[in-house]
């Protein structure tokens, strides 16, 4: 089996082969959800004779009858390693036993990782508690407490 390793910043031809690969049942796909992009690629020669590329206005689809939809979304991730935007930094993105890790996961019948052994929601209200009593600490206080001149708590 192939497996694609995806991230938020896989656009264009990055975001195509996944998709294609998954389309055609060559490939598991694991990572974050691809950034998008159509892999539509453009050249363009200046008047200096220099050529470059760059991404296209066209993008891959398909024509519903009623609309165009684009492909650049369909990628599903086969094991998700970024359940939450809190993962970014959890991510082994730079390390092959960390990726290896996430396979065997995934072969083991895991849809999704879990780091520190907690879930996504214990993660996020951990996230968002420690958010709010730090700001909390940087409150302005006056010499009553926490009121506010105005009388408010």
């Amino acid at each position: 089996m192939i497996y694609i390793f995806t991230s938020s910043t896989s656009y264009s031809c990055a975001n195509a082969l996944p998709y294609y690969a998954q389309k055609d049942v060559l490939a598991k796909i694991i990572g974050a959800a691809p950034g998008g992009g159509d892999c539509v690629v453009f050249s363009f020669i200046d008047a200096y004779g220099r050529s470059t590329v760059y991404s296209g206005f066209l993008k891959i689809g398909k024509d519903t009858g009623d609309s165009f939809v684009s492909d650049e979304k369909d990628i599903q991730l086969d094991f998700n390693m970024m359940p939450t935007i809190l993962d970014r930094n959890n991510v082994p993105w730079f390390d092959p036993a960390g990726i290896t890790n996430a396979v065997h996961q995934y072969q083991n019948g895991a849809t999704e990782v879990i780091y520190n052994g907690k879930n996504q929601e214990e993660r996020v209200t951990e996230y968002l508690n420690g958010l709010f009593d730090k700001i909390a600490e940087n409150m302005p206080k006056n010499a009553e407490g926490n009121q506010h001149s105005d009388g408010r708590q």
